[in-house]
């Protein structure tokens, strides 16, 4: 009997790629039919450390060891790892080696060290379009010019077509000929479900916008409402809620506002800690908006009032300090069922729900920034 349940563990290993360094945690996830899509979760911590899973029980340990360097983000697409701290890294071998692509980014671009305080955990300072293989990611435009010789000057936003990969980066320099950009500096990008990206400027309180086609539109600038606009000074990040556009203030205690009518008029969410930041805002599978908050867990929009959040906290430790959000997902073959998880990273460790964040379980113990 023990030789048999011996047997039945290496092949169900062997159905999950990666994970093989591992301790296995307890976790209540039952697999009795084959996998047909597994996901790749990646997570970091303060430390500079980086880690994966392919089914959030077994944890591949270190694939990156600690180099002092707090992550702020991470993204991957088609086999290539792109990995973001003071530089940005990217890895086309398993994060076996990274190699630095030369970007400098906004924020905190100029800075050789920094703090996770200082990296805002911005997760957004680089997005994935949802419909090609296109990258775009914020970056300092007066310290990439001594990359490429500028033709003109660019929003601060780069992108890639060819999965970030080295030599693929581009100035975007596709703007209405109108719009004064010398000054303009993106620290954070969204992508609403009509394909519309959005890219928000803090320091002046500007926001733009481009529709993502095959050929790609121009940048525009909107115009927002001079009696329902974004309150200033501010530190906020975008995020969006299906065809939502929505910002979060990490620093400055703003809250969180919505906007139905792509950024023009504004208006202020509900339910959310008054007196705290709000370090990252998701919404996994689009069924879903969530908030992540500095030591008061995760809060979850009400399904009753599109305008009110409530807390979500259950399985979580008090005081938790949820600073990013991943959505995975398995489809399983034999029953042609898919199983969809959430993840947070946080600085009591990660954890999982099953429940589209009804409920989390703890998954791996530790101080964690980024996910993806």
């Amino acid at each position: 009997m023990r030789k048999l349940y011996f047997l039945y563990s290496v092949a169900a290993l062997t159905l999950v790629a990666g994970a093989l360094q591992s301790c296995k945690k307890s976790t209540g996830i039952v697999n009795n039919n084959v996998i047909s899509t597994p996901y790749t979760l990646f997570f970091a911590d303060t430390a500079g450390s980086l880690f994966n899973t392919n089914d959030g029980i077994n944890i591949k340990s270190s694939l990156f060891p600690s180099d002092g360097y707090p992550s702020r983000a991470i993204c991957y697409s088609n086999n290539t790892l792109l990995w973001i701290k003071h530089n940005i890294y990217y890895s086309n071998n398993n994060a076996t080696n990274f190699n630095a692509a030369n970007l400098l980014l906004n924020p905190f671009s100029g800075l050789t060290t920094y703090t996770v305080a200082d990296s805002a955990f911005n997760q957004t300072v680089i997005l994935k379009a949802a419909d090609d293989q296109k990258i775009y990611v914020a970056v300092d435009d007066e310290m990439v010019r001594t990359f490429w010789p500028p033709v003109s000057y660019g929003l601060g936003i780069a992108y890639s077509n060819n999965d970030g990969n080295p030599k693929s980066w581009l100035i975007d320099s596709n703007y209405d000929q109108g719009i004064n950009a010398t000054n303009v500096r993106i620290t954070t990008l969204t992508q609403l479900k009509n394909n519309t990206i959005f890219a928000y400027d803090q320091a002046s309180n500007r926001l733009f916008n481009k529709l993502k086609t095959a050929t790609d539109s121009a940048w525009h600038e909107t115009n927002m409402s001079t009696t329902n606009g974004l309150p200033t000074p501010n530190s906020f990040t975008l995020a969006h809620f299906n065809n939502m556009l929505v910002v979060v203030d990490y620093k400055n205690s703003w809250g969180a506002y919505y906007s139905l009518d792509n950024g023009v008029d504004w208006f202020q969410f509900h339910g959310l800690p008054a007196t705290k930041h709000l370090y990252y805002a998701s919404s996994p599978f689009d069924q879903v908006l969530l908030v992540g908050t500095d030591s008061m867990g995760v809060y979850k929009l009400s399904t009753d009032d599109l305008t009110l959040f409530k807390s979500a906290n259950i399985g979580l430790e008090s005081f938790t300090s949820v600073r990013s959000i991943a959505a995975k997902e398995n489809v399983i073959k034999n029953e042609g069922i898919t199983m969809q998880y959430i993840y947070l990273a946080t600085d009591k460790g990660i954890y999982r729900s099953q429940d589209l964040g009804e409920s989390w379980i703890k998954v791996v113990p530790g101080n964690f920034v980024s996910i993806y």
